[in-house]
């Protein structure tokens, strides 16, 4: 692991935060009947404060688990769990590392895909 550096990092970081605007839950669960912020409602809000600040987020797989579940209909749920290390970077080279866990589940091969946005998500809601 490198260590983090000081320079621009925590400036553009904390410029940010200032500018990025809350993310709603604005998704719906039809079948448990719940609200959701998706990864796409963050990618929407950050990408454009992260571009005009010159941050950029690098993420690395740390831990990666899967286990197949049955489902109380007796269908197969595949879920995985992940860990990743993200290392948040400007121009001068500055970084910050920050480490997330995320979980996801389904029933195809989509569910490393859903663990990784997960950890996504909550980098995004933790750091920014």
């Amino acid at each position: 692991m490198n260590e983090p550096t000081t320079g621009l990092i925590y400036s553009r970081i904390s410029a940010c935060i200032s500018e990025v605007e809350a993310v709603g839950k604005n998704g719906k669960n039809q079948q448990q009947n719940y609200s959701f912020r998706s990864i796409d409602d963050f990618y929407d809000a950050m990408q454009p404060v992260l571009s005009r600040h010159k941050v950029f987020v690098a993420p690395t797989i740390l831990e990666h688990k899967r286990e197949e579940r049955t489902t109380k209909n007796g269908g197969l749920l595949m879920t995985t769990l992940t860990k990743v290390r993200f290392k948040i970077f400007t121009e001068d080279g500055s970084f910050i590392e920050a480490d997330a866990l995320g979980e996801g589940a389904d029933s195809g091969d989509k569910s490393a895909n859903k663990a990784a946005a997960g950890a996504m998500k909550y980098l995004f809601m933790n750091v920014f």
